[in-house]
């Protein structure tokens, strides 16, 4: 076909060419304005021609570094020496501002002078002696078709007869692209306290896809390292809107131990607002309803010594009893308060001590209080169960469930266990333990795990329930009804977690969630490192984690930069653990970070 086309290409042109002869041979114009006209149709007729489009395939190579001046890991450069790197392509220059981080760091800025692929760094003074420096290109350069760097680069030099040669290293977690994240590097004795809020750090170096940093050629000395998300690309932490990790210990080099980690960070953005009452609201005679500028530690507003209500303008101040305090869950915002009946002619201040949002932050004393106007309505409603869990017909309940129960209001919570039993398909009851979280919110842990391939019998004997100010259920009865999965329909994941650090103290916590499947999770306690396994497993892929609760509140502490606090130490397993029916998946063992 390509023989036909160039045979079809040519007749077409020879009948052109012949037919202008004979066209310009016959017509009396000047010998000059027909060589013009003849030159003019052969444009026409180029211009005109199809072929392919222009392009080809979309460029998704990677940039790299070519060249540098000085090579890397020169020694005895020159204090004058102008530095530049060279691409392998065009580059986006305005990513590239953004990415370069030059250290250490000098008082002045430094300008950029691009000439074609090559950059030149154009430094205020002249370098100074005896010193190791860093240029390194972090991953977020783009070349013009926005394809980053494979992974960051430095150019490391001395003016000096040797280099400095210590590395840290380590790995971030959050959400989003982890190439965003930077590593802020302080030296501690220049810096004893660095705060990233008012200080650039002296070195920094980006994360990989994967969330990898590490340093390289360092001098020997203590530092302190953060992960930042710098939104405004200004070198400096903008609390409650600039993503921070905080580490979990500093990083220390020698000359004969020149290398430190891993170290690990998780990042996020830290909530620095203090809660504050937005509104309180007598519902009833015996019921006070708070609502706050964001939800509050669930055990804080479990406390009713948290909680202090007094006469307003009266002397002597006389004070209202609180009864029972809790955390509405249908509403994390809402504080629920049963007080001692009120008195309608009297307008009461609430005030509120020890409550702290779910970052830890202290509730502002400014906003700490309020003022309400006592009821003379009676607490006459009578409460009702909200949800249930397992949900009635559920058929993929695991062996070791825990039953729940959610009521509309606090709960008299001695009339509510001899109302409740569980029974198996034969009609035998299943005993257990209940545990109030909170007088609102019931569970029921069996005995025994329960046996699979059955269905069990849930059954509320409401009319025998009554809430905190003796209200009966309006229902007689309620009855639900699931189905525990077969036994060989599940597996479990096991192994061993150590902690190389033998002074350590604290339990260790370990979580495990389903791939895609946020429901299907699971979290067990280890008084200290050892064996654990996680039993009755639906098949599926899972990520493990977990950390050591030094300070042992329950809870993963991320640290806190006013005042500083370390992370506690946590960890993620590498890979996704994969597990199938009836196969236990064995050996996934791990180890705390130093």
């Amino acid at each position: 076909m390509p023989v036909l086309k160039n045979s079809v290409e040519f007749s077409v042109k020879n009948l052109y060419f012949t037919s202008m002869r004979n066209f310009l041979r016959h017509q009396p114009y000047s010998s000059g304005f027909k060589i013009f006209l003849g030159f003019s149709f052969f444009l026409l007729f180029s211009c005109a021609r199809q072929g392919m489009p222009p392009g080809g395939p979309v460029d998704r190579t990677p940039p790299r570094v070519l060249k540098t001046i000085p090579p890397n890991r020169a020694v005895h450069v020159s204090r004058t020496t102008q530095i530049q790197i060279t691409f392998s392509e065009k580059m986006d220059r305005a990513s590239l501002n953004d990415a370069l981080f030059f250290a250490p760091r000098p008082e002045k800025p430094i300008r950029l002078k691009w000439h074609g692929n090559t950059l030149s760094l154009m430094l205020p003074d002249s370098l100074l002696s005896d010193q190791t420096y860093l240029a390194t290109i972090g991953t977020g350069a783009k070349d013009r078709h926005q394809n980053p760097l494979r992974e960051s680069f430095t150019l490391a030099f001395s003016t000096g007869s040797q280099l400095d040669n210590g590395r840290i290293f380590g790995r971030a977690y959050g959400t989003g692209s982890l190439m965003q994240i930077q590593i802020w590097g302080y030296i501690l004795r220049l810096t004893p306290l660095p705060d990233p809020e008012t200080e650039s750090p002296q070195y920094i170096t980006q994360c990989d896809a994967n969330g990898r940093f590490r340093f390289r050629n360092l001098s020997p000395g203590n530092y302190r390292l953060f992960a930042v998300v710098d939104r405004e690309k200004n070198r400096r932490y903008v609390p409650g809107y600039d993503a921070i990790g905080f580490p979990t210990r500093d990083a220390f080099l020698t000359r004969a131990d020149s290398t430190d980690g891993p170290l690990f960070f998780r990042i996020a953005v830290r909530d620095t607002t203090r809660p504050k009452i937005i509104s309180v609201f007598a519902t009833d005679e015996s019921h006070l309803q708070i609502r706050m500028s964001e939800p509050v530690d669930s055990l804080d507003a479990s406390n009713p010594e948290n909680f202090v209500i007094r006469v307003e303008d009266h002397t002597p101040s006389e004070t209202l009893a609180v009864r029972v305090s809790y955390r509405n869950r249908l509403n994390a915002g809402q504080i629920i308060l049963l007080t001692a009946r009120q008195d309608s002619a009297v307008t009461y201040r609430l005030r509120l001590q020890n409550i702290h949002n779910r970052s830890g932050n202290l509730i502002d004393s400014l906003k700490a209080s309020g003022t309400f106007k006592g009821s003379a309505q009676p607490d006459t409603i009578p409460p009702k169960i909200v949800r249930i869990s397992p949900p009635d017909s559920s058929r993929t309940v695991l062996p070791d469930v825990f039953l729940s129960c959610l009521f509309s209001e606090a709960m008299d919570t001695a009339s509510v266990p001899s109302a409740v039993e569980l029974r198996n398909a034969g009609g035998k009851t299943i005993s257990g333990k209940f545990l109030w979280k909170q007088p609102d919110f019931l569970k029921f842990k069996p005995d025994h795990i329960l046996k699979g391939d059955q269905y069990y019998r849930w059954h509320f004997f409401t009319n025998h329930m009554t809430d905190a100010q003796g209200n009966k259920m309006a229902e007689d009865s309620l009855t639900t009804v699931f189905r525990v999965v077969p036994d060989d329909t599940l597996s479990e994941i096991s192994g061993v977690i150590k902690d190389p650090d033998s002074l350590a103290a604290g339990p260790i916590f370990l979580h495990i969630q389903q791939s895609n499947k946020p429901g299907l999770q699971k979290s067990i306690r280890l008084k200290a490192p050892g064996a654990y396994r996680f039993l009755y497993l639906l098949p599926g892929t899972y990520g493990l984690s977990g950390f050591r609760d030094e300070n042992r509140d329950g809870r993963f502490s991320p640290g806190s930069l006013k005042p500083f606090q370390f992370s506690e130490r946590f960890f993620v397993y590498p890979d996704t653990i994969l597990v199938r029916s009836r196969w236990p998946n064995e050996g996934n063992d791990l180890e705390l970070p130093k």
